[in-house]
């Protein structure tokens, strides 16, 4: 799943750019709650073919449980608790690029309504998957599926520049330190008393910032150096941090 939406992230901002939405694209439903829905969340049971599924007293769920009980073939399916809607090209024009959502791939979600879309299903053909083989009779082996936005903007961000000489003691506390009451200032400064004479003036920026789930540090600071991320960790090596 994450590695398909992964893929499909790139392709989205590669096909169509990351600085607004395009016909075609999904958003959630006003109100709906972007928090990601466990894949084992309670599903009930439907039989093949129904189009959803609702609550376990429903006749659909009465109906499931009755073939189950007769030993015919039913499969876990539900309709995603969130609700999308998919753009037309006059609202593609006043939705912001942060509001656009793609999909962990699953029995209950909707595909974007344009190349995007296609590209998922070449992407699931290539790994010799499609929707319908997610499907199982068996929950536990059924992906439902989910949202996730495309693009983030991370909150309480606070920045300093720190000069420092001592390339290997550390420039921040850790939980440890604040717990015997060491602050940053205090650590820095004993990193550089142990510093070497003839040791460099080095600078470095410190970050910080808040993100929410399904949101990594790793793509927001390669953002922020518009940098590889795989190039950069191929220089951390002794001699490559002045």
């Amino acid at each position: 799943q994450s590695r398909i939406w992964n893929l499909m992230a790139s392709e989205r901002i590669r096909t169509y750019g990351k600085e607004k939405a395009v016909e075609g694209d999904l958003v959630l439903v006003s109100g709906e709650d972007t928090t990601e829905v466990d894949n084992e969340v309670e599903m009930a049971a439907g039989a093949v073919g129904e189009e959803t599924v609702g609550d376990p007293s429903s006749a659909h769920a009465e109906k499931s449980d009755q073939n189950a009980a007769e030993g015919k073939k039913t499969e876990w399916t539900k309709a995603h608790p969130k609700k999308v809607k998919v753009l037309t090209a006059e609202e593609a024009k006043t939705t912001s690029i942060f509001d656009v959502v793609l999909p962990l791939v699953g029995v209950s979600i909707e595909l974007p309504q344009n190349d995007i879309g296609k590209s998922y299903l070449a992407s699931l053909q290539a790994d010799g998957l499609s929707l319908e083989a997610l499907k199982h009779k068996t929950r536990e082996y059924t992906l439902q599926g989910d949202y996730r936005k495309l693009m983030a903007q991370a909150g309480d961000l606070e920045f300093q520049v720190i000069e420092y000489r001592n390339s290997k003691g550390p420039l921040q506390a850790t939980d440890r330190d604040i717990l015997e009451g060491g602050t940053d200032q205090s650590i820095q400064k004993k990193s550089e008393e142990l510093a070497e004479a003839e040791e460099k003036q080095k600078r470095a920026l410190q970050v910080a910032f808040t993100l929410k789930s399904s949101q990594y540090a790793t793509m927001c600071i390669r953002e922020l150096l518009k940098e590889n991320m795989d190039d950069a960790a191929v220089g951390l090596g002794p001699g490559q941090n002045d």
